[in-house]
C-alpha cells in the first residue's frame, strides 16, 4: 500500500530517469530525426488518455449572502465558448432503446443556457451565460479535471450511461457494498460511474494522439506506447464498470460514442502543448490520486484495481513527458513557447465530495476527501511537476537546472480561459 510521500518521490524519480535517458531527444536533437513540417491549423487536439480517478463529479454550488452563486469546494472559473459549442456528458439513461437526448437549449445569442452547460473538466456552470465578443461566458465550480479527456470545442465528451454486462464482467453486487446507507451507496455508484464513462472516452483520446504521432512522423517508439495506453484504457474502462456496477441494481457499460468533430491535430506546437496539459499535469497528478485513493481502500480487489490503474498512469505520464522532450528537440521557438505556456496554466486541486454521506464509508470504498484531494495535488505539483518541468526546459549551460522559473504551476484554477 503507498504512503503518499513515497509515492509522490517515486513518482518523480521515473519521471526525471525517463528525461535523462531518453534515447529520442538525442536522435533529434542531432539532427538524425527529422521535425514535422509545419502546418497552420489541424483542429482540436485531444491528446491522450483520462485518468477517471482523479475525484467525483463536479464542485456543488450554491448561493451566498447576496445571491451570487458560490462553490462550495474550491473556486470559480470562468470559460467562454463559440455559440456553435455542445456541451455533452454521459446522461444516466439505462434503456439501450432510449431515443437520444435532445439538443441543448438556447438563448436569443445562441448560447447553451446555464443549466445545461458542463466545461471541459465535466463541471457544471453557477452563472451565465453573458455573450461578450461574439462569445458565450460562464462561470464553473472548480472541480477534479477529467484527466485526458476527449475535447471537441474545449468540451469533454463521454458516451451515454447502458445497462450491459460486457464491460463489467464479474460486477455482481458484494455483500459490503448492500449495507451501505442509501445516499453513499448512491454517490459511490455516481461517482464510480463518472470515472468509468472517462476511461472508456480516453480510449478514444489515445487513439486521436496515435494519428498526431503519425501525422507529425514521431518515432515508433512513441507510437507502440500509445498504442499500448489506449488498450491500458480498455482495462481501466471494464475494472471502474466493474466498480460502479457494484453499487447499482445491474451491471452497467457505455453506449455509442458520437465521435463527430473530434479532429487530429497536425500542428507540433498544439499537439506539445496538449500534451503537457492532459499528460505531463493532469496524468501525472492522476497516477498520485489513485495510488491515493489505493490506500484508503478496504477491499483487497479495490486496492488492486486501483493501483493498476495507478501504475499505468505514471507510464502515460511518462509517455507524455517524452513526447514533450522529444517535440521540443524537433520543433522550433513556436514549440517551446507553447509548452511554457501550458505549463504555466493552472490545475484543478479541488474535488466535491457529496454532503450528507458517510465519509469513513466513502474512503473505505477508494474515494479520497476533499482535503486529501488537494493535498496530494498540492505535492505533486510542487515536488513532482516543477522540477521535472525544470529538467524538461533546461538548456545546455544552464547553471542550476533545478532552480524553479519565476512563475510555478498553479495548484488553484483561476485562468479564465483554462480549459482542463
Amino acid at each position: 500500500m503507498h504512503t503518499k510521500p513515497a509515492f509522490v518521490l517515486t513518482l518523480r524519480g521515473r519521471i526525471l530517469g525517463t528525461l535523462a535517458t531518453s534515447t529520442i531527444v538525442a536522435a533529434a536533437c542531432g539532427g538524425s530525426t527529422s521535425g514535422p513540417a509545419s502546418s497552420s491549423s489541424g483542429g482540436s487536439s485531444s491528446g491522450g488518455s483520462s485518468s477517471g480517478s482523479s475525484g467525483a463529479s463536479g464542485s456543488s454550488s450554491s448561493s451566498g449572502s447576496s445571491g451570487e452563486p458560490t462553490c462550495a469546494h474550491g473556486q470559480k472559473e470562468r470559460t467562454c465558448y463559440g455559440p456553435g459549442w455542445v456541451p455533452t456528458r454521459g446522461e444516466m439513461a439505462p434503456d439501450p432503446d432510449a431515443a437520444p437526448p435532445p439538443p441543448p437549449t438556447r438563448d436569443a445569442n445562441g448560447c447553451v443556457v446555464v443549466e445545461e452547460a458542463f466545461n471541459g473538466c465535466c463541471n457544471p456552470a453557477v452563472s451565465g451565460p453573458v455573450f461578450e465578443d461574439g462569445e458565450c461566458c460562464y462561470e464553473f465550480c472548480a472541480g477534479a479535471c477529467c484527466g485526458r479527456p476527449v475535447l471537441v470545442d474545449g468540451a469533454a465528451r463521454v458516451a451515454p450511461l447502458r445497462i450491459r454486462d460486457d464491460w463489467s464482467s464479474g460486477a455482481a453486487q458484494d455483500e459490503a457494498s448492500t449495507h451501505i446507507d442509501a445516499r453513499t451507496r448512491d454517490a459511490l455508484r455516481d461517482a464510480w460511474t463518472r470515472d468509468a464513462l472517462l476511461e472508456h472516452a480516453s480510449i478514444a483520446s489515445f487513439a486521436t494522439f496515435t494519428l498526431e504521432l503519425l501525422a507529425l512522423g514521431a518515432p515508433s517508439d512513441l507510437v507502440r506506447a500509445a498504442q499500448a495506453a489506449a488498450a491500458d484504457e480498455i482495462e481501466h474502462a471494464r475494472l471502474t464498470f466493474a466498480v460502479a456496477s457494484r453499487y447499482a441494481e445491474g451491471s452497467m457499460g457505455p453506449g455509442a460514442l458520437d465521435v463527430s468533430g473530434i479532429v487530429p491535430s497536425s500542428r507540433l506546437a498544439d499537439v506539445a502543448a496538449a500534451c503537457v496539459r492532459d499528460g505531463c499535469l493532469n496524468e501525472t497528478i492522476a497516477s498520485a490520486i489513485a495510488g491515493a485513493q489505493a490506500s484508503v481502500a478496504a477491499d483487497p480487489d479495490l486496492r488492486a484495481a486501483l493501483e493498476r490503474i495507478s501504475e499505468d498512469e505514471a507510464r502515460h505520464a511518462e509517455l507524455a513527458w517524452r513526447f514533450v522532450q522529444w517535440a521540443l528537440g524537433a520543433g522550433g521557438a513556436d514549440v517551446r513557447e507553447a509548452v511554457v505556456a501550458a505549463f504555466e496554466a493552472p490545475v484543478a486541486r479541488s474535488v466535491s465530495v457529496p454532503d450528507g454521506i458517510d465519509a469513513a464509508v466513502w474512503r473505505a470504498h477508494g474515494r479520497l476527501l476533499a482535503s486529501e484531494h488537494a493535498s496530494t495535488v498540492d505535492a505533486v505539483v510542487a515536488q513532482v511537476i516543477a522540477p521535472c518541468r525544470d529538467r524538461l526546459l533546461a538548456r545546455p549551460g544552464d547553471e542550476d537546472r533545478s532552480a524553479p522559473p519565476a512563475r510555478s504551476p498553479s495548484p488553484s484554477v483561476t485562468s479564465d480561459r483554462a480549459a482542463s
